[in-house]
């Protein structure tokens, strides 16, 4: 019986919780942006898509990611600069150039 539970573990288990992870990871926008895109170059390989239009799928979808990992950036910079504050006061962020009156333009 365990041989048969483990290799019944070992099947059912393969690369599958990673694939969940993963999907969880992506939101909804760019699960279907890479749905559009495999299937495209799917088109391509099987010539039934110009390579010309394959190519601006991919590079849309590229913009869409690349937009998409700019705002997390933002986002996590932004709460990391709200948890220094919050640790260190107001004023934690400044620079030395602010506290001397740096490059003011008049």
């Amino acid at each position: 019986m365990d041989e048969a539970r483990h290799e019944a573990r070992v099947r059912g288990g393969q690369a599958k919780a990673t694939a969940v992870r993963l999907e969880k990871l992506l939101p909804d926008v760019l699960r279907q942006s890479m749905t559009v895109t495999l299937r495209a170059m799917r088109a391509v390989e099987a010539k039934t898509l110009e390579p010309a239009r394959g190519q601006a799928i991919a590079a849309l979808t590229t913009s869409l990611t690349r937009q998409y990992l700019a705002g997390v950036q933002v986002e996590r910079l932004t709460d990391l600069e709200a948890m220094l504050t919050a640790k260190n006061g107001a004023g934690a962020l400044d620079t030395p150039e602010d506290e001397e009156g740096g490059d003011d333009v008049a």
